[in-house]
């Protein structure tokens, strides 16, 4: 988030898309942990799971790519007295933290009393919460079989459904934080991420 509050003081394009790329590539390593946390607590859900996770890297790491090309571009455009220019802000918001902080303790909260409450069939709506805030916790509880998903499809499922939320809402964040290129940049990327999860579960 720091990167898009950041995207406030930059008013070139070549800022906005390289700060992009860079916020992509952090979505991208999400993706990669909970492949890796499924591979090594239970390898039998990854034949359902590669597919709609696979979709979404590919189409994160070629927005990646590509706005660090635009960055690139754009920068080379600029005289070295305009990059020298830039004015460098201080990433670590005490404000933001603060506000930031108590989100996530109401989000935890809500999600804590979704799983008491939420009977079976409401297992996706939990792994949405729940991914809202980290696909961590949640990708562990449908490996373990931790939860009341009866079958590995559903648990496959519900782990795409945490990564699309924590991607939408880390979206949704960067473009209420940031600003100018940023802002149209990463509303394309994470609606085409987003779509492109969403097609690989109805069409799988």
């Amino acid at each position: 988030m720091s990167f898009a509050r950041g995207s406030g003081s930059d008013t070139d394009a070549g800022s906005g898309y390289a700060l992009s790329a860079g916020i992509l590539l952090a979505w991208l390593m999400m993706i990669l942990r909970v492949v890796v946390m499924v591979a090594v607590v239970h390898r039998a859900l990854l034949p359902s799971l590669w597919i709609p996770l696979a979709a979404m890297a590919v189409v994160n790491a070629a927005f990646a790519a590509w706005y660090y090309r635009l960055g690139l571009a754009s920068k080379r455009k600029q005289s070295e007295q305009s990059e020298q220019d830039i004015p460098v802000k201080n990433p670590f918001s005490l404000s933001s933290a603060i506000k930031f902080g108590a989100l996530f303790a109401v989000v935890l909260l809500v999600v804590k009393i979704a799983q008491q409450e939420a009977p079976a069939s409401g297992v996706y709506f939990v792994a949405a919460l729940a991914g809202s805030v980290d696909v961590s916790a949640i990708t562990l509880s449908m490996a373990l079989g931790e939860s009341d998903v009866k079958d590995a499809a559903s648990a496959s499922v519900a782990i795409v459904i945490a990564a699309l939320s924590n991607t939408a809402v880390k979206g949704a964040a960067a473009i209420a934080l940031g600003a100018g290129q940023l802002r149209r940049a990463i509303a394309i990327a994470t609606g085409s991420i987003v779509a492109a999860g969403v097609a690989s579960i109805l069409l799988g």
